[in-house]
């Protein structure tokens, strides 16, 4: 059946009140409660994360033959440990040219210190979960976590052929955050190992990244 059209009625009069209650307040207050109520949401929206997955530019990964490099400093076509024993290739280092802040989780461990954002991925108890998981006592692969602190700073992150990146301390992360870490780890084909900017990067690495850096980069930060 068809809607059947509104018509336009009067207005009615305002209705004559007897109520002597004071008048509510005015609308500055009620934003004011807003704003404090707004506080305390930012301050959970750090500690969730934005949905961007990174690593702090201070963090090192590890070359294929084991020694630390600034993870800043990696670029299209590199090799890094992705495990004790095994490589993968870095696809594309995603923020290496734009610098803006992040939240950032501050995870303290026997092995060292790591800051990434709350909801990147990472080993914790041996399984994949957000960074935000860790807690005192977890264990970053051997390593125990003895203090967890929120701060901020300036971040980056290389997307790998696995998916998957070790970084110094012995530290096992996804370079994905948790809304679909699962699904790319989990990929047996594609979208990882294979996809079309897995092929570039193989065969133009140095290109690759410029596209990103000069292209992509400015539409995603």
């Amino acid at each position: 059946s068809l809607p059947l059209p509104s018509l336009p009625l009067p207005p009615s009069p305002p209705p004559q009140s007897t109520d002597s209650s004071p008048p509510p307040p005015p609308p500055g207050n009620t934003e004011a409660e807003s704003d404090d109520k707004g506080g305390t949401e930012a301050e959970s929206d750090d500690k969730g994360g934005d949905g961007a997955p990174c690593f702090s530019r201070e963090t090192f990964a590890l070359s294929a033959a084991g020694e630390p490099i600034p993870m800043a400093s990696l670029r299209s076509g590199d090799i890094v440990l992705d495990g004790p024993s095994s490589t993968t290739r870095v696809i594309v280092n995603q923020h290496r040219e734009a610098t803006f802040k992040s939240a950032l989780v501050e995870i303290e461990h026997a092995d060292g210190k790591l800051a990434l954002t709350p909801d990147h991925v990472l080993a914790v108890d041996g399984t994949f979960v957000a960074a935000r998981n860790a807690a005192p006592g977890s264990k970053l692969g051997a390593s125990e976590v003895s203090r967890v602190a929120y701060t901020a700073g300036e971040v980056v992150n290389p997307l790998t052929v696995s998916g998957k990146i070790l970084v110094q301390g012995g530290v096992l992360a996804s370079t994905y955050p948790e809304w679909i870490a699962e699904y790319m780890l989990s990929s047996a084909l594609v979208p990882l190992p294979l996809s079309l900017s897995n092929l570039a990067s193989y065969l133009f690495p140095e290109t690759t990244q410029a596209y990103y850096d000069g292209l992509i980069e400015p539409l995603v930060t």
